[in-house]
C-alpha cells in the first residue's frame, strides 16, 4: 500500500448540514497546511485530537469556512497522522474542499483504503474490517447488531479462543516428535484426542448459526416464478405496495430479475420477480429464463404464480416441477377473474400451501404475507449472547479448520506419525487465522477493501 498520503470525502453525496474530507498519511498536516488559512493558529500548532475554525484556500480563493481536526499517529482510525476537514455539506463543496486537498499534495484514496490501512497498522483484524463494512450496510435491527458485534471483536475472540485451544495440542504433539519410537503411545498419554474434541465441537458450534446469521444478514430470499403472462410482476408490486416492475399484457416482459427488500414481522425479505419461465426463441429470452432459474436454486422459499383464470397446462407443469423439490407456496393469481374459483381444482399435494390472489383488487396479499412468515424458522431468530457467523468467507474457513482437525483424529487413531498429526494442527490454526487476517494473501485484501465504499 506504501505510504503515500490519501484523501476522500467520507460523507454519503448529496445535500446534508456537514461534509467530511478525510486524509491519512505522513503529510496529512502538510497538505492542509498548503491549503489552510486562519489568523489564530498555524496547523504546525494544532494540537491533536482538537478542533480548529479556518478556511480552506487554492489558486487564492476561498473555498469553504470549515472545522479541521489533527489526530497524530497511533491514535487515529488508520494508526497513521490524519487530519479530517469539516465543511459545509452538499456534492459541490466537498468535491470542491477535497480537489484542494489533492491539489495540496494528498493522492485519491481507493474504495476502503483508509480501512485497510487500519487494519495493516493493527488498528483491527480482518474479521472486524468487515464488520465496518457490515455495520454501514445493515439493513435491519439485528443485521445491525451482529455487524457491530463483529466490529467490536466477538468473532474475534472466538477465534482466539480456538487458536489458544489448537496451540495447546500442537505444542504437545511437537514436544512428542523428539521420541519418533513412542510419539503414538505419548500422544495416547496426552490425551490429545479428548483436547480436539471439544474445538472441534466449539467450531461445529459457530458453523452451525450461520443459517441464522445469513437470514438475518441477507434476509430470507424469496423467488418469484411462473411462465409468463401470469402476473409476477403485479404480485411483486401489490406485496411491496410499489410500482417497482414494469407490468404489461405482453407475455415475456420481465427480461431479468428484480429484486426489492421489505420487512414482515421483523424479519427481512428479498423478494425477487423473475423472467417468465418457457421455451424460447429469442435469445435475449432465454438469458432472463436462465437467470431465473439460477435463482430458484438460491431460494429460501418460492412463490409460484398460477393462472387461475386459465386451466393448467405443459409451461405450467414445468415450473411446477422445477419448484417441486424447494419450498414453495401456490398463488392462484387472477382470481378475480377466474369463473372457477375453487382451489380444489387445483390439486396438490397436502404440504403445499395455496393461496387466491388477485395482485390488481389486492386479494390474498395479507394471507402472502404471512405465509412468508410463517416459512421462516422461528428458532433460528431467536437472539443470542453468542458469536454469530454471517459471512461466507468466515463459513469456509470454519468447514477447512473443521476439516483439518477431523484429518488430526484420524491421523491419531490410525497411529500414524506425530508429525502428520501436527501438520494437521497447524492447517487448522491457518484456516481459522484467515477470518482475522493473521494469515492472508493480497488479492484476498483486494478483494474484501474493493468492496468497499470510497472515504471509509
Amino acid at each position: 500500500m506504501g505510504r503515500e498520503t490519501i484523501a476522500a470525502i467520507s460523507t454519503p453525496a448529496g445535500i446534508g448540514a456537514v461534509g467530511i474530507v478525510r486524509i491519512s498519511g505522513p503529510n496529512a498536516k502538510m497538505v492542509l497546511e498548503n491549503v489552510w488559512i486562519s489568523g489564530l493558529i498555524k496547523v504546525e500548532n494544532f494540537i491533536t485530537h482538537r478542533l480548529y475554525y479556518g478556511k480552506i484556500s487554492t489558486d487564492n480563493r476561498i473555498i469553504d469556512n470549515v472545522l479541521a481536526v489533527w489526530m497524530e499517529d497511533p491514535h487515529s482510525y488508520t494508526g497513521e497522522d490524519v487530519v479530517e476537514i469539516h465543511c459545509h455539506g452538499g456534492s459541490v463543496s466537498t468535491k470542491n474542499v477535497l480537489n484542494a486537498i489533492l491539489g495540496g499534495g494528498a493522492k485519491p484514496a481507493a474504495p476502503g483504503e483508509f480501512t485497510m490501512r487500519a487494519f495493516l497498522n493493527r488498528k483491527l483484524d480482518l474479521a472486524q474490517a468487515e464488520g465496518v463494512a457490515e455495520v454501514i450496510s445493515a439493513t435491519s435491527e439485528k443485521a445491525l447488531r451482529l455487524a457491530s458485534d463483529q466490529l467490536n471483536g466477538k468473532i474475534s475472540d472466538e477465534v482466539h479462543g480456538l487458536l489458544e485451544g489448537l496451540k495447546e495440542v500442537k505444542a504437545l504433539v511437537e514436544a512428542t516428535i523428539d521420541f519418533p519410537e513412542e510419539d503414538t503411545e505419548l500422544i495416547a498419554e496426552a490425551n490429545v484426542c479428548e483436547m480436539l474434541l471439544p474445538v472441534q465441537k466449539r467450531i461445529g458450534g459457530l458453523l452451525s448459526t450461520y443459517n441464522e446469521g445469513r437470514l438475518i444478514h441477507d434476509g430470507v430470499r424469496a423467488v418469484i416464478v411462473g411462465k409468463p403472462n401470469v402476473g409476477k410482476s403485479s404480485v411483486l408490486n401489490a406485496l411491496i405496495g410499489n410500482e417497482r416492475a414494469i407490468v404489461h399484457h405482453t407475455p415475456g416482459t420481465t427480461r431479468d430479475t428484480i429484486e426489492e427488500s421489505m420487512e414482515l414481522g421483523g424479519i427481512l425479505f428479498s423478494i425477487t420477480d423473475t423472467a417468465g419461465i418457457r421455451e424460447s426463441s429469442c435469445e435475449i429470452e432465454k438469458i432472463g429464463v436462465k437467470r431465473s432459474k439460477e435463482k430458484l436454486s438460491s431460494a429460501d422459499i418460492v412463490l409460484v404464480v398460477l393462472d387461475a383464470s386459465r386451466p393448467l397446462d405443459k409451461e405450467d407443469a414445468e415450473v411446477l416441477e422445477e419448484t417441486g423439490s424447494i419450498e414453495r407456496v401456490i398463488l392462484l393469481n387472477k382470481s378475480d377473474i377466474a369463473e372457477n374459483k375453487d382451489e380444489e381444482t387445483f390439486d396438490f399435494d397436502d404440504k403445499t400451501k395455496k393461496i387466491s390472489t388477485s395482485a390488481v383488487t389486492g386479494v390474498g396479499m395479507e394471507e402472502l404475507k404471512k405465509a412468508l412468515i410463517s416459512s421462516v424458522d422461528k428458532d433460528a431468530l431467536i437472539d443470542s449472547d453468542g458469536a454469530i457467523i454471517t459471512n461466507l468467507r468466515h463459513k469456509h474457513a470454519l468447514d477447512e479448520a473443521d476439516t483439518a482437525i477431523g484429518y488430526s483424529l484420524e491421523v491419531i487413531s490410525k497411529k500414524e506419525s506425530a508429525e502428520f498429526v501436527a501438520h494437521h494442527i497447524q492447517a487448522a490454526m491457518n484456516a481459522l487465522m484467515k477470518i482475522t487476517g493473521e494469515v492472508t494473501t493480497e488479492d484476498v485484501l483486494n478483494s474484501i477493501f474493493s468492496k468497499f465504499c470510497i472515504g471509509k
